[in-house]
């Protein structure tokens, strides 16, 4: 029972990290993104009023999956390391 218990604990810790990293990866996926189209956009190489909609867009995706990384998954990596330890 207690070696499911701490078999099921890893997994969960396993699964926090690879989310809370993918997540991050999401993010300077879309800030790369927006960057790339802002200076496509400001040397002339795409043309169009909405490219800077697009890229706001795009970055704010970014900064929602930092808030998902660092607002959510953080914390449960921090609580699930002070159960360890206890």
């Amino acid at each position: 029972m207690v070696n499911q218990m701490d078999e099921d604990r890893r997994k969960a810790k396993k699964l926090i990290v690879i989310l809370f990293l993918s997540c991050l990866c999401a993010a300077f996926v879309c800030f790369g993104i927006s960057a790339y189209l802002l200076s496509a956009y400001q040397r002339g190489v795409l043309t169009g009023g909405r490219i800077a909609v697009i890229s706001k867009i795009i970055a704010m995706t970014g900064v929602f999956f930092l808030v998902l990384a660092f607002g959510n998954l953080l914390p449960l990596f921090a609580a699930h390391k002070k159960r360890e330890q206890m």
